[in-house]
């Protein structure tokens, strides 16, 4: 517990630079259902199958509608409980504690390196004396699928919060 009365300490401090980084709803959706569903590569990803067969998921639909219901899933998941969502998919303000944590600077994923310079700023670091990163982490296959519009819609319904306090 000696971890978290840390975290909790520079939470609380006033001097500290607290900041994250969010991306856009709709691909974070994409990349959590490629992750999850479609290359299965996320350690989870069996439990969330077991469970989003119920829905109707079966590997040899066609991929608009297992995306679909993996929507239904995303939305039964909230209506259940927001915040024991996956948190892959859960949505972002609840993962930032937005309204509880006082962030610095919250960048977006689209902008990171514009964003990146705001953080090292604030921090006062010169991100010339950093080393530089190359690995990509997590990466996965991009998936060739693009949400139709109805599912495009869909995704600013269930995010709409995200939508809003995040200014996509």
């Amino acid at each position: 517990m000696t971890w978290w009365s840390e975290n909790k300490r520079l939470l609380e401090n006033t001097q500290s630079i607290i900041f994250s980084i969010v991306r856009d709803p709709q691909q974070r959706c994409l990349s959590a259902f490629n992750n999850f569903f479609i290359y299965q590569n996320n350690n989870t990803a069996k439990k969330h199958l077991k469970a989003i067969r119920h829905f109707g998921f079966k590997p040899n639909n066609p991929i608009e509608r297992n995306f679909n219901i993996f929507l239904d899933y995303i939305e039964e998941s909230f209506n259940i409980d927001p915040f024991f969502t996956d948190r892959h998919w859960r949505a972002q303000h609840i993962n930032l504690g937005i309204g509880t944590i006082a962030y610095s600077h919250i960048g977006k994923i689209e902008s990171l390196a514009k964003d990146m310079n705001i953080i090292y700023s604030l921090a006062d670091i010169n991100p010339n004396k950093l080393p530089e990163l190359t690995k990509k982490h997590n990466a996965t296959k991009k998936l060739e699928f693009s949400p139709s519009l109805q599912q495009q819609e869909r995704i600013k319904s269930i995010y709409k919060s995200d939508y809003e306090i995040f200014n996509y």
